[in-house]
């Protein structure tokens, strides 16, 4: 029943289920917090929920021994940076960037309603890119060779397609400045080649061989 009762209330034939009343003072920020992404930010349900769930723990760290009240007004930029730091490596970096992206908006919004005196948002540390921890490892020449190879020549697209890939093996080239080469690039007598780079960089490469 669940599509069938959602579908209906995207259509506003059947009302929305109450929300359950917050329970505490950690729900009851969260709460406040969520009608200030869906209302004040135009976030949808899924996303603000997400934002929602992902600094649940961080809240729940600033509960005061009493369990009724949070201690927030203390709230410095050491406690964000040392929560991040202990939270973020236990997470995947999707979660992990979730994670720093809904606790900067939370640091806002305590801001904005007046909890904190000063955002404390350009606090909370980025997550780090391990994208390039590991460098991929070149073809060696075998590969190259059987590369080479599966390009038929006898055909003008086989022969651009060996004509490409020497350059990519050779000169080392960018697949983007490669696409980018024209005749006019190529001075053949003086050995030079014109590469077109990234920003609308250009070099003149010396001495060039295939």
């Amino acid at each position: 029943m669940q599509p069938i009762l959602a579908f209906l209330r995207g259509l506003g034939v059947v009302p929305l289920p109450p929300l359950p009343t917050p329970s505490g003072p950690v729900e009851a920020a969260l709460e406040r917090y969520r009608r200030y992404l869906t209302v004040e930010r135009g976030l949808g349900t899924g996303t603000a929920r997400g934002y929602v769930d992902a600094v649940r723990l961080f809240l729940q760290g600033r509960v005061l021994p009493d369990g009724l009240a949070l201690d927030l007004e203390h709230l410095t930029a050491t406690a964000v940076i040392s929560f991040v730091i202990k939270r973020c490596p236990q997470q995947g970096r999707s979660a992990a960037k979730l994670t720093v992206t809904a606790l900067r908006s939370l640091l806002g919004f305590l801001h904005v309603d007046g909890v904190i005196v000063q955002s404390l948002a350009a606090a909370v540390p980025s997550v780090a890119c391990r994208g390039l921890t590991g460098l991929p490892k070149g073809l060696d020449h075998d590969q190259v060779r059987r590369l080479l190879a599966s390009c038929d020549s006898h055909t003008p697209n086989g022969r651009r397609d060996v004509a490409v890939l020497t350059m990519l093996v050779r000169l080392g080239l960018r697949a983007g400045e490669v696409a980018k080469l024209a005749l006019d690039d190529i001075d053949w007598r003086a050995g030079e080649i014109v590469v077109h780079g990234k920003a609308n960089c250009s070099e003149r490469l010396q001495q060039f061989s295939f």
